[in-house]
């Protein structure tokens, strides 16, 4: 990321979640976001997965992230089928160098449906695009994790900088805004921690809210978003391209 520009980061404070639509269409102008809670039981999620996901999640020591894991990829399949009109067993995904799924046809190309996961502590996103990449991050704010040694390791020296000047009741929130939209904003490069968050600056006002992030201008143009899914976690999304309406659904 040698030249790097602004670019101003959206805050979506209080999050319109609703049910979906029974009739749920994506226009290409929109982002769909769906936030989810993964405490229910994920027995009955697990037929819909394939041989591959059920033995990924065998792999889990306990069995409380076993089960997040099978909730969160059953319920990716079945928003993606909602958009697609397919049965959520019927699906198959791709994965890039880095692990990044993505969706296939049945031909076996990459399909234009567009998806990104993230998922914490019970609490899943999902991102929805047509043909624009896209990426979200979400995070449960724990002050214990983020204190100056965490700090150093993952922001930028002038992020870091106004962090220490921040109040410190402020600093967990300023941290994990600051990571989120990173984290975003890399997953949706596709560059995930392959590329040290440090080298992308976020920058806050005196309130710790987000202004701006410095981004590759080499890159497609990217529009961000900051917001609170629920109090005590907060979010981030990034997509491609500078105009996009965002819509947002409760799974």
């Amino acid at each position: 990321m040698n030249e790097q520009r602004k670019k101003p980061i959206q805050a979506l404070a209080v999050m319109p979640w609703k049910p979906a639509p029974h009739d749920l269409t994506l226009p290409d102008e929109e982002v769909h976001l769906w936030c989810a809670q993964l405490q229910e039981p994920a027995a009955h999620l697990l037929a819909t997965l394939s041989d591959n996901e059920r033995e990924r999640a065998q792999r889990f020591r306990f069995a409380r992230d076993r089960d997040q894991f099978v909730t969160a990829r059953g319920m990716l399949r079945s928003i993606l089928a909602q958009y697609l009109n397919t049965a959520p067993a019927s699906l198959q995904f791709g994965y890039e160098p880095n692990g990044k799924p993505y969706l296939t046809t049945t031909s076996g190309t990459r399909s234009p449906l567009c998806f990104n996961v993230s998922h914490t502590h019970g609490l899943a996103l999902y991102g929805m695009a047509w043909h624009r990449a896209l990426g979200v991050d979400v995070e449960l704010v724990r002050a214990e994790l983020a204190d100056d040694l965490t700090a150093q390791q993952f922001l930028s020296p002038s992020e870091l900088q106004v962090f220490r000047q921040l109040p410190q009741p402020l600093q967990p929130t300023a941290f994990f805004n600051s990571w989120t939209c990173k984290e975003a904003y890399l997953k949706a490069l596709g560059a995930g921690l392959s590329v040290a968050p440090d080298t992308v600056a976020v920058e806050w006002d005196e309130k710790a809210i987000l202004r701006w992030i410095e981004v590759s201008a080499a890159a497609a143009p990217w529009s961000l978003w900051q917001f609170v899914p629920q109090p005590g976690y907060v979010g981030a999304l990034a997509a491609q391209g500078e105009k996009a309406a965002i819509r947002c659904y409760r799974f």
